[in-house]
């Protein structure tokens, strides 16, 4: 069991057959759990080439764009996209915007979803020391994020 799930830049398979008729925005996930709720935090870049940010045909099955996934994220733990959805631009080294993070929940659960956007992110893992930083590292935001949440609180 876990208490939480931290991913980055997660390849979220349907399970389903892409066609001509792939809708990003309308894919479904059947995902249940036996919990009421699992913490999740999603990093994922905007030009990830990889298992791209706006979804599409990726190796045969029509995947949703992460925005999309991470709204069904918010559903399934009982809030509403918009409930307490708090954004922050996260600056690097050099003072522009490298980043946002999103946050949902309401008090004890504030920041129980949680995802990076990097708009110039590739596929990969943001360790701070690419083009001046991305003002925040992978490893340590996914440490964190995990070891809030218990069995116990999540």
């Amino acid at each position: 069991m876990f208490a939480a799930i931290g991913a980055n830049s997660a390849a979220n398979y349907p399970n389903n057959t892409y066609d001509s008729t792939c809708n990003p925005s309308a894919v479904t996930y059947p995902c249940s759990s036996f919990r009421k709720r699992v913490p999740y935090l999603e990093i994922h870049g905007g030009m990830d080439g990889t298992i791209p940010y706006t979804g599409g045909n990726i190796r045969g099955q029509c995947v949703a764009n992460i925005p999309k996934w991470m709204s069904d994220q918010v559903g399934r733990e009982n809030f509403t996209s918009t409930q307490a959805n708090v954004t922050t631009a996260i600056t690097n080294s050099t003072g522009g915007i490298s980043a946002y993070q999103y946050q949902w929940g309401t008090g004890a659960t504030f920041g129980e979803v949680v995802h990076y956007y990097v708009p110039s992110g590739s596929h990969n893992w943001y360790d701070g020391t690419v083009a001046n930083g991305y003002g925040f590292v992978s490893g340590s935001t996914m440490f964190a994020f995990l070891q809030k949440w218990t069995l116990f609180n999540a």
